[in-house]
């Protein structure tokens, strides 16, 4: 008898509930070897319908009770290959945006910023022959390299007025808040202050886009073009373009401007703390032109010689009379 046949014999005997300790020990070494699937006798050969005891329906039911009652282990899933890679990346992945931030960083053109912290305008000269004339408490940066693009770049903190060198194989383009500005040379101003950017063209022509909103418009000489916060909408209209640039000739314009509303922008020009008015009527007196932004004294001698007044200067606070009191 060849061995499968031994081993099928020793499983039939053990269902059987007759074999033997020693046969028992032989089937449990040939099961913790390597047993051939051949050797195990099929389920019909194994027991026989009338060796099976009857079982009532209240036994079947207890047993079946006792089997769903007992506690599940929790299956512990072994973790897929490619769970692996997700791991793996979790920690590459911020390694990697790392090192593309630190190339383009290493990468970008080292700048250069201008800033006007003076009293008067600031006059910048580039090397291209661009003049930009940069108004109080503003500044400019760009790249030093510039000259070596195709593009030059400037980004506006404040207001400047930009008198750009024309260079056909350059475009000059100009980031202040939300719009940007391209022109190839021209002469325009720019004013981010106040939270609505303001474009005014007094030569050539430019291109303004409201990033916000996809709009671009072409300007014309004597156009402004400025952003309107609340409605989100890139407006153009005819200006006064002397009016408007009349800073970078250290001039404070005015028209028809009360008194009042004339001194407090002289106060906040010159950081005076107070003005005094003496009579109340001097208050509403209307004034049109220009005064000094860079002299105190010669603005307040304009004012009085037009008014006929006496306006004395006095403990940082600025008193305003009558010439007759």
């Amino acid at each position: 008898m060849g061995q499968q046949a031994v081993i099928r014999e020793l499983f039939i005997r053990y269902a059987a509930g007759k074999s033997s300790v020693e046969e028992r020990a032989a089937l449990l070494a040939y099961l913790q070897g390597d047993p051939f699937p051949e050797a195990i006798p099929p389920v019909e050969e194994l027991y026989v319908n009338d060796r099976i005891a009857p079982i009532t329906v209240a036994e079947s039911e207890a047993i079946f009770q006792f089997i769903v009652q007992q506690p599940v282990a929790a299956r512990e899933i072994p973790m897929r290959p490619y769970r692996w890679w997700l791991r793996i990346a979790a920690v590459l992945l911020p390694l990697v945006a790392v090192s593309v931030l630190l190339y383009h960083y290493l990468r970008a053109p080292a700048m250069i910023r201008y800033s006007n912290t003076g009293t008067e305008v600031r006059v910048i000269s580039l090397a291209d022959g661009t003049r930009i004339h940069l108004n109080r408490h503003s500044a400019i940066r760009l790249a030093k390299n510039y000259l070596q693009q195709v593009r030059c770049e400037v980004w506006l903190e404040g207001e400047a007025f930009f008198d750009i060198a024309r260079d056909a194989n350059r475009r000059f383009t100009v980031h202040a808040d939300v719009l940007e500005v391209s022109n190839l040379g021209t002469a325009f101003n720019i004013n981010t202050n106040g939270g609505n950017p303001v474009v005014i063209l007094n030569s050539g022509a430019v291109k303004v886009a409201a990033m916000q909103v996809s709009t671009v418009r072409i300007l014309r000489p004597g156009e402004a073009a400025y952003f309107d916060a609340g409605s989100r909408a890139l407006r153009v209209q005819r200006t006064d373009t002397l009016y408007h640039t009349a800073w970078k000739y250290n001039l404070l314009p005015f028209r028809a401007a009360r008194l009042e509303e004339v001194l407090e922008t002289i106060r906040q020009h010159y950081h005076i703390d107070t003005i005094i008015f003496k009579e109340e009527g001097i208050r509403g007196q209307q004034f049109t032109g220009y005064l000094t932004s860079n002299n105190l004294k010669q603005a307040l001698v304009t004012l009085e010689q037009v008014f006929n007044l006496k306006i004395t200067q006095e403990n940082n606070q600025i008193v305003v009379n009558n010439k007759k009191s």
